[in-house]
């Protein structure tokens, strides 16, 4: 009973949890500021990486004097930049979305970078600020798990933020990861590309089964498959035209060298979602077609390439 009334001490039951300080309510307010300083340095880290890469696009966009710059002078890589900093002021906020989203995002066009490239160029960089940003996003999981124990309940900005970026997050996952297996060749590409940008995975793939010969340059390429460039696909090397699909389990090609070749016309289809035709007709009589999606108007820098090139085996300034 005296013990009871000397060494123990009760708080008031009618006091909020809050008013008892973070130590009451079993928080700890060291390791709270630790915490915080973690999530800042992820902020001030996100903050870095933003304006490092506007201004990479801003020199990309304004200059073409620089084949490094030129990576990066897509106008597309502004939305990332958007993103970064919209990210990390949801870090500000404390926001778990943000905080997981940031270095899936910074991740994801690092990869896709690399691999549009070839080049791992700065994956010392990219390593810090990974570093920097998963701590922030362990930090701002424990600071919330620190003041729900304390009682707190703390304003990290509304609810439909996490409804709208958390599916936004998800679907630039999707995009990136596609556009990382695009640039890998594990799946076609939706444009035309010229042959310097076929990935290696894609060339072996078609110097594998024979479309391609050993020596050959290709010189443009595009494929219609959906999960692989085996489906249908064409392309034209410095000597010939190729075009193929795979029909009943069966690769089956046509081809012709510029000299066997009498004509080529295109009729570009309308719109974004109508392939383009190109008629190879030879001198023989007979004749193939190759697809070329319009994207990016592909389709036209394809058909002009192959016409200058039949031209010049040709030896003549015309067009027939």
């Amino acid at each position: 009973m005296v013990a009871g009334m000397i060494g123990e001490h009760r708080p008031n039951p009618g006091l909020p949890a809050e008013n008892l300080g973070p130590s009451a309510a079993g928080g700890d307010p060291a390791k709270l500021e630790g915490i915080e300083r973690i999530i800042r340095k992820g902020m001030i880290a996100g903050v870095v990486a933003g304006l490092l890469n506007l201004g990479m696009v801003t020199l990309g966009m304004l200059t073409d004097f620089s084949e490094v710059l030129s990576d990066w002078s897509d106008p597309w890589s502004f939305l990332d930049v958007a993103l970064i900093f919209g990210l990390t002021y949801g870090i500000h906020r404390k926001s778990r979305a943000a905080a997981l989203g940031l270095p899936i995002l910074f991740l994801g066009s690092r990869l896709l970078f690399w691999a549009e490239t070839g080049s791992v160029g700065g994956i010392s960089v990219t390593a810090i600020f990974l570093y920097y940003f998963v701590r922030a996003a362990w930090g701002t999981f424990a600071y919330h798990r620190i003041q729900a124990r304390s009682g707190h309940s703390p304003k990290t900005g509304k609810k439909w933020f996490f409804w709208v970026s958390v599916p936004i997050g998800l679907l630039l996952l999707v995009f990136l990861s596609v556009g990382v297996l695009v640039e890998l060749g594990v799946i076609p590409d939706s444009a035309a590309v010229p042959g310097n940008r076929l990935s290696p995975r894609n060339f072996r793939t078609l110097l594998g089964n024979d479309l391609v010969l050993p020596g050959e340059t290709i010189l443009y390429f595009y494929s219609n498959g959906m999960f692989s460039i085996l489906e249908d696909g064409n392309f034209f090397t410095e000597d010939r035209v190729v075009s193929y699909e795979r029909w009943e389990g069966s690769l089956i090609s046509q081809s012709a060298s510029f000299e066997e070749i009498s004509e080529i016309d295109a009729d570009f289809g309308e719109g974004i979602l109508e392939n383009s035709t190109i008629r190879v007709a030879t001198r023989e009589g007979g004749e193939f077609i190759l697809l070329v999606s319009p994207e990016g108007d592909g389709d036209k820098a394809f058909f002009q390439l192959l016409r200058q090139q039949w031209r010049k085996k040709k030896g003549a300034g015309g067009d027939n």
